[in-house]
Formats: C-alpha cells, sequence, structure tokens
C-alpha cells in the first residue's frame, strides 16, 4: 500500500528542500547546506537562465554575464554593461538575446564573446529558448518577426500578444478599433481575423499543436477555430462560463459550471467538442497541477472549508489517491508533496509509482 509507513515520511522543519547534486541524484537536507551550492560571484541580483552546457546568465551591479558552473575556472565574461527587461539564453548555449537600458535589441555570440545589434527602440521580445528566433515590438505597437537572421514588421497597432510559436512563425494578437479585434497570422502572410467583438483584451487565448486556436472571449465562452495555411475556419463555441485553461497533452481541461465554494465540472477538450472528467472539482488554480508530460491531471474534489481529496485522471474516470489534503505541490508522477489537514509546517512526501 502506498499509504503504509514505508512509503511516506514526515518532515518536521519547514526548512527542508529536496535538491540535486552534481550527480543528479535527489538528497534531502535541513538548514545549512553550505557544502551544497556553487559561489558564481557576490552581490547578484538575478538569474536568468542555464543552458545545457552549464552555463548561466545574470546581473550584478547592472551590468549582464555569463559564465560557467565550473569554480576552478575563470569563464566569466561581461555581455553588456546594462540591459531592459528578462534576457534569453538559448538551451544550446550559443546565443543570448537582450535589450539594453537604450532599448537596443541584441544577439550575443557566446563563443566568439561578440555582440550583434538586430534592432533598436524594442520594447519587448517573445524568444524562442530553441532557435533564437523572436516577436519582438518596436516603436512601442509596432510587432516585428526576427527569423535568426533577418527582422521584418508585420503588423501594426497591436497592443497585446495572446500566444506566439516564434519556431513556427504563428502569433495571435490583440487590436483596438471600436472593440477588441483578435488575429492570427503566419509567417509575413495577411492577418486573418479571428474575432471583432471583444470588450475587452483581458482574454486567454493559445494555439494548439500549430492546427487549431482555442480562446475565451469576453463573455467567457471557450471557442475553437482550426487554422488551415494561413486563415482560419469557422469559430466554433465549445462551452460557457470558462475563466481558465491548462495545456495537456490531448488539448486543454478546463473548470465550468462553477457553484458556491468555487467547485465545478472538469472538461478536457477533444477538437470543438469537450468530454467532462469529474464533477465537484476545485477550480482554484493551484488546486490543479498537470504531468510534466502532460498525461495526467491532479486535482482537489470534494473541497470543503479548507481541505479535499486529491485524483489523478489521464483524461478518463478520476482515481483517488490520498483524501483531507489542503494543498499539495507536484514535483513528477513519482513524487507529490502535500499537507493533510491538521498537520501545519509538515510535509508528507510519497511514492506514487505503484499507484499509477
Amino acid at each position: 500500500s502506498i499509504f503504509g509507513n514505508e512509503d511516506a515520511m514526515e518532515i518536521e522543519q519547514p526548512t527542508a528542500r529536496v535538491v540535486k547534486n552534481s550527480l543528479g541524484e535527489a538528497s534531502n537536507f535541513r538548514g545549512d547546506v553550505s557544502n551544497n551550492y556553487v559561489r558564481l560571484s557576490n552581490m547578484l541580483f538575478q538569474i536568468y537562465g542555464v543552458d545545457s552546457n552549464k552555463n548561466v546568465i545574470y546581473t550584478k551591479d547592472g551590468a549582464l554575464f555569463i559564465k560557467g558552473l565550473k569554480v576552478s575556472k575563470d569563464d566569466k565574461m561581461k555581455i553588456s554593461d546594462s540591459y531592459y527587461n528578462k534576457p534569453v539564453l538559448l538551451k544550446n548555449g550559443k546565443y543570448v538575446y537582450y535589450i539594453d537600458s537604450s532599448k537596443n535589441l541584441y544577439k550575443y555570440n557566446v563563443a566568439k564573446d561578440r555582440n550583434e545589434q538586430i534592432d533598436s527602440n524594442v520594447g519587448q521580445m517573445y524568444v524562442s529558448e530553441e532557435s533564437g528566433k523572436m516577436y519582438y515590438y518596436k516603436n512601442g505597437s509596432n510587432l516585428h518577426y526576427y527569423d535568426g537572421k533577418d527582422n521584418e514588421e508585420i503588423a501594426q497597432d497591436v497592443v497585446y500578444i495572446a500566444d506566439s510559436d516564434p519556431d513556427e512563425a504563428q502569433i495571435l494578437y490583440l487590436k483596438k478599433d471600436n472593440k477588441y479585434e483578435l488575429y492570427y497570422q503566419k509567417g509575413n502572410k495577411e492577418a486573418d481575423l479571428v474575432d471583432d467583438s471583444l470588450s475587452n483584451g483581458a482574454i486567454t487565448a493559445y494555439i494548439y499543436d500549430n492546427k487549431v486556436i482555442y480562446y475565451i472571449d469576453s463573455k467567457n465562452n471557450l471557442n475553437y477555430a482550426k487554422i488551415k495555411g494561413a486563415r482560419i475556419k469557422r469559430v466554433i463555441k465549445v462551452d460557457e462560463e470558462v475563466y481558465d485553461l491548462y495545456a495537456v497533452k490531448k488539448g486543454f481541461i478546463y473548470v465550468t459550471d462553477i457553484e458556491e465554494g468555487n467547485s465545478g465540472s472538469l472538461y478536457i477538450t477533444k477538437g470543438p467538442e469537450a468530454k467532462k472528467i469529474d464533477d465537484n472539482v476545485s477550480s482554484v488554480r493551484s488546486n490543479i497541477k498537470v504531468s510534466n508530460n502532460g498525461k495526467k491531471i491532479y486535482y482537489l474534489k470534494d473541497f470543503e472549508e479548507t481541505s479535499g481529496n486529491l485524483y489523478v485522471s489521464s483524461g478518463g474516470e478520476g482515481k483517488k489517491i490520498v483524501k483531507n489534503v489542503c494543498s499539495y505541490e507536484y514535483a513528477n508522477d513519482d513524487l507529490i508533496y502535500y499537507v493533510p489537514i491538521g498537520i501545519i509546517y509538515s510535509f508528507f512526501i510519497f511514492n506514487f509509482l505503484s499507484f499509477l
């Protein structure tokens, strides 16, 4: 049984953590961990990314730096004397993209220790960590696309980017005339109008699998539209009273028919339709988690006052894992931390491998 004493470990100190050592093995520790870290520099302000080669980018005294994680190697390099907004280090470690304090957009070549200016007067960028392709704002509201070599203006007067996939050159964005208008655009082709009846710009919209669009409109309707080439087909309403979406492997999940106590029915999308998974599910965002591979859904059900029962589903009927849970944190499918009712500042760790 996963609920036997051999499978559970109570950690009484709220300072407990789980970390990985240099071999990637998990270990538990409490209190002082002075032997488990590597000092990179004094007085760091922010760490922004680590690549597959174990290089880290960070800021210090207003400047942007990159350094490897080997203590014995003095390989710190200054990228820029200033930065604006969040810099992006590609996963392969070859380039860093950043905006300096003068709003100039740069591409930094790590191997050559060299900066290349891409554009000027840039406000915000949306960069693929895989390829370095990106969308960005120029001169306030003009939208540009950069393919890794060249940049091009593709739209003007854009007020909000709802979703983007720079690698596939796909983007959803809002403009405003009398009302807000949602557009889909592929590459530098003409943008296609998705919806021109939005009363506000606070919408949730996603491009799924490069083939369809799901979005919640101003009336809290969940809508579906299929992408064909650079155009979208007819918009179809999937459901009503939808306030949030969670991406899973084969679509999106959401809670609707929410009643007093913030509980409702949990659904999963299947194209322009949706299938019910369970009822009386807590709609609070922190009570719903999706597994790392997107195949499993964890949620609290029958939530009353301060606790509920923790369930797991793979898109079908949910299975109860443990009851009387106040809150929980998902690490992976084999490890979940949770706080049971009546026990404060304690965590129980269960190995769910035998259950799942």
